[in-house]
């Protein structure tokens, strides 16, 4: 199951039962000591968490984010190389990063179904809930019947507030043989729609 789904559905859910979800980044004074001496800037932080930057991360990653770049300015065809540093990036909380890298990653290997959900997922952690929409579509365009492009398409349109569209989508991944599980979230999720509409 991809992590948009899981995202999607705390998330859908959380909008459906009334909750208001409002995340918003800031900066906050959150430096080290070290950091305030050197003048370095206050690393980001979202929901009272430091988000990572090249300041606060494992140097190992830091280390590895640059060889790969540098493998990258090499050969900015290398497959291997975009798909690493789209799930470092991913995995780092870094999704405008992340997006950039599946984008072009999916223009090379279109038939990738993993990497079209990833980059649903981090479009939608960025807010863009139109970037996300078109990367599931783009997966509904190979594979019409896919259990979780059907599943996002129907979070996706949720947290916009579409409650119609949500409940056509979620209707097609509940109807859907292919992932039980699934089949029973979206199940779940058209029961906390509101009714009627």
């Amino acid at each position: 199951m991809s992590r948009l789904v899981t995202m999607a559905t705390v998330a859908a859910l959380a909008l459906l039962l009334g909750a208001l979800l409002v995340v918003a980044a800031r900066r906050e004074r959150a430096a080290t000591p070290v950091m305030e001496a050197e003048g370095r800037p206050h690393p980001p932080v979202l929901a009272g968490r430091v988000l990572p930057s090249r300041e606060n991360v494992a140097p190992a990653f830091s280390r590895e984010v640059t060889a790969l770049e540098q493998r990258l300015a090499a050969n900015p065809a290398d497959r291997a190389t975009l798909l690493r540093l789209a799930r470092l990036q991913q995995d780092a909380h870094q999704p405008a990063a992340s997006a950039g890298y599946y984008r072009r990653y999916l223009q090379q290997v279109p038939a990738d179904r993993q990497a079209w959900l990833d980059l649903a997922a981090v479009t939608a952690a960025t807010g863009d809930w139109d970037g996300a929409l078109a990367a599931t579509a783009a997966l509904l365009a190979r594979d019409s019947l896919d259990p979780a492009a059907l599943f996002n398409q129907g979070a996706i349109h949720a947290n916009r507030g579409e409650v119609a569209e949500a409940r056509h989508w979620w209707s097609k991944a509940a109807a859907q043989t292919r992932d039980p599980e699934l089949a029973q979230q979206a199940a779940a999720a058209l029961r906390k729609l509101p009714a009627g509409s």
